[in-house]
């Protein structure tokens, strides 16, 4: 009895310890338990094997993209772009510090998934802008220097202030008077940064002869039909009844200066003459050794030219003739301010003036008036001429001293062309 009811239970165990019979759907839940671990082991498999043969390619691809840049002298570019793209994947610790040198933010690496699943698609997108925006930099070396090119360029391109009033207050030629600051101008090839002109003298290559050659702006000098200074002989005057030049000259302190051609005298208050109905206010007043002037062709020791301007820009000058002999008082006056040296100016003592009147001849209704140019370069025409026929003195020490600051500065005398010369009776 208690053996049967143990073999009993040996071949039939009861169903608390062994269930054999299984229901369809628990065999379902066992089938999907079993599958699912197996598509999540084989997707893990899959990840691993792509993350090393991208491991494995990745120095392929840096080696070639530094061949190329080294088949375009660029090896170390290339090396930089490397590196920045893999910053851009989250693999280097300058991803910082590159992306600000490219003007880009840097953004934070894609998160990934545990297990290992890729970034989304938009992140994957970004990503790639990113790259592309990066490269585009990293291909145009020295875009970073461009603001500085640009500045310095700029900084050339334009004249500062000061030196473009230096420029319109300093001109090259004496009779050449004092203009109001103008915009910076283009010069011509050989100009001169003291002059804003090519520079010029009164002997050998850049003498009277080869004014013209030295600048286009010249031009005129070879030529102007009416060009100054000329030889004044009678034949060629015309005698009339001129008007009287009234001059509105008074005592100022001054100015003496050498320009680098000859004495300039620059009076301290506004003096004027009034001649063919116009008002002409005075510049300054210069002097030429020999004189420029010449009567049936003689020449004078030395003559003074006094420049004046009118409200519509025309020019007027007048010009004094001294003749050797005794000393002029008047004169030593300026000369006690002579300059040291070339483009050396002195001013008057304190209490001390000078009136340009002083320096005229007594007899002011006896002149000559045409129509010339300046005698320095440009050599512009259109200039009032007014010689007054009766010379003052000067004394050869005068005399000596000027040509031993300045020398010789009289251009030869031009052309008369038929021009009209105005002879007061």
């Amino acid at each position: 009895m208690v053996a049967s009811e143990t073999s009993n239970m040996i071949m039939k165990p009861s169903a608390s310890r062994l269930k054999l019979h299984v229901e369809p759907a628990e065999w379902r839940g066992y089938f999907n338990r079993i599958f699912g671990t197996a598509v999540a082991a084989s997707f893990i498999f899959g990840a691993a094997t792509a993350s090393l043969a991208e491991t494995k390619s990745e120095p392929k691809a840096e080696a070639k993209t530094e061949a190329k840049a080294d088949s375009k002298g660029g090896k170390g570019d290339a090396v930089i772009e490397s590196e920045l793209r893999k910053a851009l994947l989250g693999k280097s610790a300058l991803t910082g510090e590159l992306l600000m040198k490219t003007g880009d933010e840097p953004k934070p690496a894609p998160a990934k998934s545990a297990a290992g699943a890729a970034p989304s698609a938009k992140e994957g997108k970004d990503g790639k802008a990113i790259e592309q925006a990066v490269g585009k930099k990293m291909a145009m070396p020295g875009a970073d220097k461009a603001p500085a090119k640009t500045a310095e360029a700029g900084a050339q391109g334009v004249a500062p202030a000061s030196a473009s009033a230096s420029a319109a207050t300093t001109t090259g030629g004496h009779d050449q008077p004092t203009l109001p600051t103008k915009t910076a101008e283009k010069k011509p090839e050989g100009s001169s940064a003291a002059h804003g002109k090519a520079h010029w003298g009164y002997s050998g290559s850049i003498g009277p002869e080869a004014w013209a050659k030295l600048s286009a702006e010249f031009g005129t000098c070879a030529k102007g039909r009416r060009q100054s200074p000329i030889d004044l002989v009678d034949r060629d005057l015309s005698p009339l009844t001129l008007e009287q030049i009234k001059f509105d000259y008074a005592p100022a302190p001054f100015q003496v200066a050498h320009n680098g051609h000859t004495i300039e005298v620059r009076p301290g208050r506004e003096n004027q003459i009034v001649a063919r109905g116009k008002n002409y206010k005075l510049l300054q007043f210069h002097f030429h050794h020999p004189s420029e002037e010449r009567f049936n062709g003689k020449s004078f020791a030395l003559d003074a030219h006094f420049v004046h301007r009118a409200e519509d820009g025309e020019l007027a000058v007048v010009t004094v003739l001294f003749d050797e002999g005794g000393g002029n008082p008047e004169l030593q006056r300026l000369w006690d301010y002579m300059p040291l040296d070339a483009n050396d100016t002195s001013r008057s003592g304190e209490g001390v003036t000078f009136n340009p009147l002083s320096m005229l001849p007594a007899d002011r209704a006896k002149y000559l008036q045409y129509v010339g140019s300046l005698t320095t370069p440009p050599c512009t025409e259109g200039v009032v001429w007014i010689v007054l026929r009766q010379p003052v003195s000067v004394s050869a020490e005068q005399i000596a001293l000027f040509r031993k600051m300045v020398g010789s500065n009289a251009r030869p005398v031009q052309p008369v062309n038929g021009r009209l010369i105005k002879a007061s009776n």
